[in-house]
């Protein structure tokens, strides 16, 4: 069950254009099954969550303005909070038999992160248009509030048991992983040529030739982890999250792309 809702505000003048908005959306009674394989009983086992809630809200703002002769500015941002909403039942299966190893159990989720996406992502961007058809458009981007995927098992009381609340361990199996915040510049250039002029017999249509340069992740920016995820297997008799640690995804460094487009209109 999908429950939504949006509001905004729109400005728009020859010169600026403005929009602001707040959205909120709160989903119930989701199922999610994730399968893996459980070195203590050296099988895969398969762990459904059912009757998990959650809710995205946040506001976005959107602003491009002309600033003079061909430049003008443009600014995004988007800055929400993705949550659990609930406490969802967990039941783990053996994938080789028919056995049930966890039946129905609670898992508190309520108020974790979800995890997949920046919940603060902003955008800067400076952009040329010359008169002579060629442009080029640099973007600053930071993103931030990134968080780990979270392993459903470890937010459990038999995960915990009987360890001491206040105690370091015990944190540090209930805890969220905040990634870090991060910074990419991109850069946009291209050129359009008309033929027409050259080939005086191409009247019927206007004839383009565009050339165009795409450079991502312009600083080279290696160490931007795009998304994270602790393990599914845990080790709850030692309690050491050491021997199944978070793994990480990055972003790639500096990328080019070159794409050359005829057009006819």
């Amino acid at each position: 069950s999908i429950y939504s809702g949006e509001a905004g505000y729109m400005y728009k003048t020859p010169r600026i254009k403005l929009r602001a908005s707040f959205f909120i959306s709160q989903f119930n009674n989701q199922t999610q099954t994730t399968s893996y394989f459980d070195y203590e009983l050296a099988t895969y086992v398969n762990n459904t969550l059912t009757g998990m809630n959650s809710r995205h809200m946040g506001g976005e703002l959107a602003l491009e303005a002309k600033v003079y002769k061909g430049f003008s500015v443009s600014a995004v941002a988007s800055m929400g909070q993705y949550i659990y909403t609930n406490r969802p039942r967990t039941t783990v299966t053996d994938d080789n038999s028919i056995s049930v190893l966890v039946d129905n159990e609670p898992v508190y989720l309520n108020n974790y992160h979800v995890a997949g996406t920046p919940e603060l992502a902003t955008s800067l961007g400076l952009r040329y248009r010359s008169p002579k058809a060629w442009y080029i458009d640099l973007y600053c981007n930071y993103y931030g509030m990134n968080y780990v995927t979270i392993n459903p098992e470890r937010r459990t009381v038999e995960a915990v048991a009987p360890l001491d609340p206040s105690s370091p361990v015990y944190q540090q199996i209930i805890a969220q992983e905040k990634l870090p915040d991060a910074f990419t510049m991109d850069l946009f250039a291209g050129y359009s040529w008309l033929m027409n002029k050259q080939f005086p017999k191409m009247k019927k249509y206007k004839y383009f030739l565009v050339l165009g340069v795409n450079v991502s992740n312009l600083t080279n920016n290696r160490n931007f982890i795009t998304r994270g995820y602790e393990q599914l297997e845990f080790d709850g008799k030692t309690k050491n999250l050491a021997y199944f640690p978070n793994k990480y995804s990055y972003a790639y460094g500096t990328n080019y792309m070159l794409t050359l487009t005829f057009r006819m209109y």
